[in-house]
């Protein structure tokens, strides 16, 4: 589980992870699983931001550059997504 730290360094994991771009979606299955996950436009920008080692406070800001939420929404909904990553054995 996540400990919801803005400090908390996030990457994803690449390994057993086929991934195709359909338009504005990515749709993920998890060949350890089995899983298929579909991220909409703004799963998929999360999913690119966390190919490299990144702080949640840098990803956070990062979407609150580009979107127009408030920050305590942008935490929580960030919080959530990534909790669901860590679910599917995406992110460690």
């Amino acid at each position: 589980m996540m400990n919801n730290s803005l400090a908390q360094i996030i990457q994803r994991k690449d390994e057993n992870i086929v991934v195709t771009n359909l338009g504005n979606e990515m749709v993920m299955m998890n060949l350890e699983s089995g899983n298929y996950i579909t991220l909409n436009n703004l799963g998929s920008i999360i999913w690119e931001k966390i190919k490299e080692p990144i702080k949640v406070s840098d990803l956070i800001n990062y979407l609150l550059s580009k979107y127009k939420v408030t920050e305590s929404q942008c935490k929580e909904e960030t919080f959530i997504f990534l909790e669901k990553l860590k679910a599917e054995g995406l992110i460690d």
